[in-house]
């Protein structure tokens, strides 16, 4: 499954892969940190980083 963003040649194996990268093209990070302010695509993401902060 190629990547349908113009410019993109990235390739996949399976179609829910393809879909997942192609979000990052959009530039969308609507996870926001509340203590630093770093944004994330996925709430996974976002409670992993979230870790990272002492206290």
């Amino acid at each position: 499954y190629k990547c349908t963003i113009d410019g993109c040649d990235k390739a996949f194996d399976h179609d829910g892969e393809r879909r997942k990268h192609e979000k990052n093209h959009g530039g969308e990070r609507p996870y926001v940190c509340r203590r630093c302010g770093k944004g994330f695509l996925y709430p996974k993401d976002l409670r992993r980083h979230a870790r990272t902060h002492p206290g």
